[in-house]
């Protein structure tokens, strides 16, 4: 259960399911503003991932948007269909709000991130990748390797981080899966 006692995931099952049938994607008002992503596995892997790393709504308009988005809005893969929402399950991230690593070497860097604890959003110009708490548990990642992949998602060097005029943020969250 999460926030005011909604089943955060059947709330982002319950969205996608409501776009598939052609209707808009139910929410609510309530809760905080609050950042939130949606992931979708289905047997092979990550199916669709998207949300919002800063509170920039209350979380029941947040994440049914998050979780359409996830679903239909993905870049990297087609838009879930029908016949599919059944073999993939959803997981909702809470995302506390990112703070600014201050670190004055690359090592204080890599001593300030905790990985399967923090996430990482890197920030250069207009290029931004961010990577949820969980995705260094999962791959099994370093700091280092947290921090070069962040950067790669960003479409920078993997030491793009190490750069002066790149910004760094880390920040914690709750997961809930199906």
């Amino acid at each position: 259960m999460g926030v005011d006692g909604v089943d955060l995931p059947a709330m982002a099952r319950e969205a996608v399911r409501a776009r598939l049938e052609g209707g808009p994607a139910p929410g609510y008002d309530a809760g905080p503003d609050r950042g939130v992503f949606v992931t979708i596995r289905d047997r092979e892997g990550l199916r669709g991932c998207i949300g919002y790393a800063q509170p920039v709504m209350p979380l029941g308009r947040a994440l049914p948007a998050a979780a359409v988005a996830a679903a239909f809005e993905d870049p990297r893969f087609p838009p879930l269909q029908h016949g599919e929402l059944e073999g993939v399950r959803f997981e909702v991230t809470i995302l506390d709000e990112p703070e600014i690593i201050r670190a004055e070497t690359p090592q204080d860097y890599i001593a300030a991130i905790r990985p399967g604890r923090d996430g990482l959003v890197v920030k250069r110009g207009g290029a931004s990748g961010l990577l949820l708490p969980q995705v260094a548990a999962e791959m099994g990642w370093s700091a280092l390797q947290l921090l070069q992949h962040t950067c790669m998602k960003a479409g920078l060097d993997a030491d793009g981080w190490k750069g002066a005029d790149t910004d760094v943020y880390k920040f914690g969250g709750r997961v809930y899966s199906e």
